[in-house]
């Protein structure tokens, strides 16, 4: 499969325990995507070195729907230790993490995101702004929509998000695949999540990698 530069990237989120189900997770995955992101909440060891596939690494504690449960500065020395292995970017969230430990992150490999699993938030803009002041390579919103108004208006959101910014819009919540299917039309997200199988989802209507 070729990627093209400007082509939608399909990431797909793992969660590996060793070095050793990482590289077979990736071997499975093939060439249906290039990029992977690697949950290292509940990875042990050190990651090795994978030529095939790009790197995101996130740290997610339980309120992210994750298993860390350490501090948020042994969170950015687990993930400086994955950019130092050879990761590409890590994902931290801005409303979770505090200022002075996202900088502690390079900008060029910081993708930095806002979470909200409970609903679509009336200040995403705000967000925004505050996002800019850390010139992340890549911003990401991952909202709730559980009705027809809420995906409107991040609909909205995403059709006038600022076209020089790279971003990943994805939508969670009853209507989430509906959302994930609209921003996919519109051709403005970075990239998309699909799960390598069913076990594998991060959210219950997750598109298989297929």
């Amino acid at each position: 499969m070729c990627f093209d530069a400007k082509e939608m990237k399909t990431i797909v989120p793992l969660r590996p325990h060793n070095a050793d189900e990482l590289l077979e997770m990736a071997e499975k995955i093939g060439n249906r995507a290039n990029w992977i992101e690697v949950w290292l909440d509940q990875f042990e060891g050190d990651i090795p070195k994978i030529e095939s596939h790009k790197l995101i690494g996130c740290c997610k504690t339980p309120e992210e729907r994750g298993n860390f449960l350490g501090s948020s500065e042994e969170k950015i020395e687990i993930l400086q230790k994955f950019l130092k292995a050879g990761g590409d970017l890590v994902d931290l969230d801005i409303s979770r993490v505090e200022e002075n430990l996202i900088r502690q992150i390079p900008s060029d490999k910081l993708l930095l995101s806002y979470h909200n699993f409970d609903k679509m938030p009336n200040n995403l803009d705000d967000i925004v702004v505050q996002m800019y002041f850390f010139s992340p390579r890549i911003c990401k919103f991952a909202v709730t929509v559980n009705d027809p108004m809420s995906l409107e208006l991040f609909l909205s959101f995403v059709k006038n998000f600022p076209a020089d910014q790279q971003a990943i819009f994805t939508t969670m919540g009853g209507l989430g695949r509906e959302g994930r299917e609209s921003i996919e039309a519109l051709k403005k997200s970075w990239g998309r999540f699909v799960a390598l199988d069913e076990k594998s989802k991060t959210d219950a209507n997750q598109e298989i990698l297929n």
